[in-house]
């Protein structure tokens, strides 16, 4: 049910009755500075002298619609504001939203216990202080990656969520609700039932089977890698109790993947590892740290857990020490290394306490996520999205290349980093959803939509694209606060118009909603099934990841905090590139910043640095577009049940 739905249940209560809802942003005049956050307001018209009864009103809207489009604010007008065309004047409204509230407004003084705790985990992740139950989630700058944060805070503090549950009831409120009403423990019963715990043997998820598929010449050397600052205070063997304890927590830790001699890999899961923190008690300058670390980076053995290393750098007359951790990437990922950094936190302060570390049972293991994948191969759900697929991956693209080239190794990838400054950065997570409905990833993919258009030649051009991969499907799978390599990876045609941002913009976010799971079934499809269609490879020039905000969990640490990462080598520069080109965009310290890491060998570093250039001040553009357009605009999406494509609709809101 959306805005335009609710003016129709309005006209229809009353032949007299008149109705108009406008959605707006408010800022408080006590907090001008506050976030701002969406009100639903209702201005109603009465004709015939026929007195308004508003709590009636709210009585027979509340058994048409659900909670969470139930306008805030009641207005009755003797008359709309009027347009020289005939049409309401929506900005003659803002005059009298910003009118003083009725003294009869029902306003809600006390929260629940679970209301709480979600406004405190909410304020943290989303990093204000002013927010209300009422206040939507995505609207204050949450995305699909923060949602991941907020399910494993919610979980830490004993509340059952699920990630698709905020996309479902994205206010406190309506969330808190839902927390009372669900099952206590339906995850976890319905995971132990799909996959054996203890020593043995897991499938492996798809993204594994992408690496695997890669045939590298080292497939033992391709890492991801963390340093962090970590308080004097901590003794080394408080720290070794903590890794001990950590890494045997999580099976994907006691995970060695065993080469079966026919090109074949096989994951199996131990009973327990030892893992050995390396200390360093001095030494003599950065380059010898370094030196450290690159041992650690090329040490690993795949038939050989854990595939995680720990190194203890001492500073002596330093209030903090370093901890370097290498992971290889078959066992962790970006939102992965969130949860484990909150699990560090956390024991070590236990430990500091003089307390064993002692957390919160795991949940969902990644071998059940694994194993629950396998079993659903064959079901509806994942075979109704062939005919998605396959129209993707059978549209002509273009090219940057030029020509036909094998990828190079990895000894030849160069990068650039390019910031957003921090004002933009703020519009492009908040402002901006209040004219499209559009995100900070439909927004960057449109950027990069017509860089890509400008460099090719061509109005459709192919990537692959990352998700976080942690879809329910549908199922009580809850795999948010889950250690693994989750992420799913995915073909994405980038289209544009040529007509306008408006256009574009509407036709980018169309893609991205109507991708099914968010690219999880393409892999399943892809690597799990034996459907003959998807056995080709699909080995894209370009590599998007929007990873959204990334350095939320460790900000208010003052025992425990993460530390800028010199350039280190993390794969095996022997190894063969997957990719031309790989594009991340994350969030850290309120500026978006993005990688364009490149195959020298193909592109010259001025190329890159053009492209990444135009595609900034392309997403400028697009800002300002967004902040200076008029009344919000509309696609199928936000109507999902109407059957009306762009053009269609567009008609019949011009009509309103």
């Amino acid at each position: 049910m959306d805005k335009q739905q609710i003016i129709q249940r309005i006209k229809k209560m009353t032949p007299q009755q008149q109705a108009l809802l406008q959605s707006r942003f408010q800022a408080s005049p006590e907090n001008p500075t506050r976030k701002r956050r969406s009100a639903l307001y209702a201005f109603i018209r009465l004709h015939n002298g026929i007195s308004a009864d508003i709590e009636e009103l709210k009585a027979q809207l509340k058994r048409k619609l659900p909670e969470y489009m139930m306008p805030t604010r009641f207005i009755v007008l003797d008359h709309f504001p009027k347009l020289p065309n005939g049409k309401v004047d929506r900005q003659a409204l803002t005059v009298v939203m910003n009118q003083p509230e009725r003294e009869n407004q029902n306003v809600r003084t006390e929260l629940s216990e679970i209301e709480q705790t979600l406004l405190e985990i909410w304020r943290k992740l989303l990093q204000t202080d002013f927010l209300d139950v009422d206040d939507n989630f995505f609207e204050l700058g949450g995305d699909s990656i923060i949602s991941i944060q907020v399910v494993s805070l919610a979980h830490q503090a004993g509340l059952q969520l699920a990630p698709n549950d905020l996309f479902q009831y994205p206010t406190i409120a309506l969330l808190a609700n839902h927390i009372q009403l669900q099952p206590l423990g339906r995850e976890q019963d319905e995971a132990q039932t799909i996959a054996p715990v203890g020593e043995g043997h897991a499938p492996l998820t798809p993204i594994q089977h992408w690496y695997f598929q890669q045939n590298l010449v080292n497939p033992n050397y391709w890492n991801q890698s963390r340093c962090y600052e970590i308080t004097a205070e901590l003794t080394t063997s408080q720290l070794q109790e903590v890794v001990d304890f950590i890494v045997n927590r999580h099976d994907i830790f006691r995970t060695c993947f065993i080469h079966n001699g026919d090109k074949q890999y096989e994951a199996y899961i131990s009973d327990s590892v030892s893992v050995e923190l390396v200390v360093v008690e001095s030494v003599q300058d950065e380059n010898a740290t370094l030196q450290y670390v690159a041992d650690m980076q090329s040490s690993f053995n795949l038939q050989q857990a854990p595939l995680i290393r720990f190194l203890f750098v001492a500073q002596p007359r330093q209030p903090f020490n370093q901890l370097w951790i290498c992971a290889h990437h078959l066992v962790i990922d970006n939102i992965s290394w969130l949860h484990l950094e909150k699990e560090l936190e956390q024991s070590c302060r236990q430990c500091l306490q003089q307390q064993k570390p002692d957390l919160p049972h795991v949940g969902m293991e990644f071998r059940q996520w694994a194993h629950h994948l396998t079993s659903i191969v064959e079901t509806d759900l994942i075979q109704n999205q062939q005919a998605y697929w396959r129209s993707v991956l059978s549209q002509p693209v273009g090219t940057v290349s030029g020509a036909s080239k094998p990828f190079a190794k990895e000894g030849n990838t160069a990068q650039l980093l390019f910031n957003l400054d921090a004002e933009n950065t703020r519009r492009l997570t908040s402002e901006v959803n209040e004219k499209y409905g559009a995100t900070a990833l439909h927004l960057l993919l449109t950027a990069l939509a017509h860089t890509l258009s400008l460099w090719t030649g061509n109005t459709s051009n192919r990537i692959g694209m990352e998700a976080h991969g942690r879809e329910t499907l549908g199922y009580n799978m809850d795999a948010a606060a889950a250690i693994g390599w989750f992420t799913a990876f995915f073909p994405v045609n980038l289209s544009i118009t040529q007509t306008g941002w408006d256009a574009d913009i509407k036709q980018i976010k169309e893609m991205t909603q109507q991708i099914p799971d968010k690219g999880l079934g393409y892999g399943i499809l892809r690597y799990l099934s034996k459907e003959p269609c998807f056995q080709r490879d699909f080995q894209p020039e370009i590599l998007f990841n929007y990873l959204g905000a990334i350095d939320l969990q460790l900000a208010e640490s003052e025992i425990f905090r993460k530390r800028d990462m010199p350039e280190i080598v993390q794969r095996d520069p022997a190894n063969q590139r997957a990719h031309l080109l790989d594009i991340d965009c994350f969030i850290e310290q309120g500026i978006l910043t993005s990688s364009w890491r490149y195959d020298s060998s193909v592109f010259d570093q001025e190329i890159v640095q053009q492209q990444a250039d135009f595609f900034f001040n392309k997403l400028k553009e697009i800002i300002r577009h967004c902040l200076e357009s008029g009344q919000a605009a509309y696609t199928p999406s936000d109507f999902p049940d109407s059957g009306l494509d762009q053009d269609d609709l567009d008609v019949f809101i011009d009509n309103l």
